[in-house]
C-alpha cells in the first residue's frame, strides 16, 4: 500500500517499489491582498442619464396686466408652440350720464368725448386727509386708496365751468370762521362728506339749468356718492 512523504524540498511516493518515486514540492501560493483577485476589475459603466428636463420655450399663460381686480385684456400662450400668441381685448362699456363709481372703476373707459369724472371728495382733499391721517404711509399706499373715491361722470362743460375742485380751484385762498386763510382742498380736506355735498352743489345748479336734471335724480346722485365713501372709511 503506497503512502506519501512530504518534505521541505520534495515528495516521496511509497508504492511498494524500492526507493518510490519523489516529484517536486508543491509550491504554496504566495498570500494575495484583497484586492489581488484573478479577475480584473470591470470597465466602470457610463453613468445612466436621468429624464432630461426640457428647456422652457416661453411663458405657459402670463396675462397682462398682472392685476386680480380686472382682466380685460390678456395674452394666451400655447406651452407646446403649436400655436401663435392670441392676443384677447374685452372692451369696456364707455361711461354713462351721471354714473357713479369709484375713480378705478372708469379707468380704460372712454368718456365718448362727452364726459369726465369728478372726484367727489376731490382728489387732492383726499390725499391730504390720508397723509395727516396715516403719516407714516408710503406713496404708494396712498395712492392705492386715491383709486377708491367716489366720482361721478358729468359732461365735460359741468366738470369745467362749475366744479369747485376742477384743476387749480382746489389751491384757491379760503378764509375760514374764525379768520385762518387755507387753501380749499384743505378745508376739504377737514371735513370730507361736506366737500362732497359742497361740490356736487355746484355741479347739481348747473346740470339743472343746462341739462334740466331734476331734484330727485340729483338726491339720487348725491346718495350714491356718500355710500362709495362710507363704504371704504372716508367718513
Amino acid at each position: 500500500q503506497g503512502k506519501f512523504e512530504w518534505g521541505a524540498s520534495q515528495t516521496t511516493v511509497h508504492d511498494g517499489s524500492a526507493g518510490g518515486s519523489t516529484t517536486p514540492p508543491t509550491p504554496i501560493p504566495e498570500p494575495r491582498s484583497v484586492w489581488g483577485l484573478p479577475n480584473p476589475a470591470p470597465a466602470s459603466l457610463p453613468p445612466v442619464p436621468g429624464t432630461p428636463i426640457p428647456e422652457e420655450q416661453g411663458p405657459n399663460i402670463e396675462t397682462l396686466p398682472i392685476e386680480d381686480r380686472d382682466f380685460n385684456d390678456f395674452i394666451i400662450v400655447d406651452p407646446m408652440g403649436g400655436v401663435p400668441a392670441i392676443y384677447v381685448y374685452f372692451k369696456k362699456a364707455p361711461a354713462g350720464f351721471l354714473e357713479t363709481g369709484y375713480y378705478n372703476d372708469f379707468d380704460g373707459r372712454s368718456r365718448e368725448g362727452m364726459y369726465e369724472v369728478d372726484h367727489l371728495p376731490s382728489k387732492a382733499a383726499v390725499r391730504e386727509y390720508l397723509i395727516n391721517k396715516y403719516p407714516e404711509a408710503e406713496k404708494d399706499d396712498i395712492k392705492k386708496l386715491l383709486g377708491k373715491v367716489a366720482v361721478v361722470s358729468i359732461p365735460i362743460d359741468v366738470h369745467r365751468d362749475c366744479s369747485e375742485t376742477f384743476r387749480g380751484r382746489n389751491n384757491s385762498r379760503i378764509e375760514t370762521e374764525n379768520g385762518e386763510t387755507i387753501s380749499k382742498k384743505e378745508l376739504d380736506a377737514r371735513d370730507l362728506e361736506f366737500a362732497v355735498d359742497s361740490n356736487w352743489n355746484a355741479n347739481a345748479k348747473c346740470l339743472k339749468e343746462r341739462y334740466g336734471i331734476s331734484d330727485e335724480k340729483i338726491e339720487e346722485v348725491r346718495a350714491k356718492l356718500h355710500d362709495l365713501n362710507r363704504r371704504v372709511g372716508l367718513y
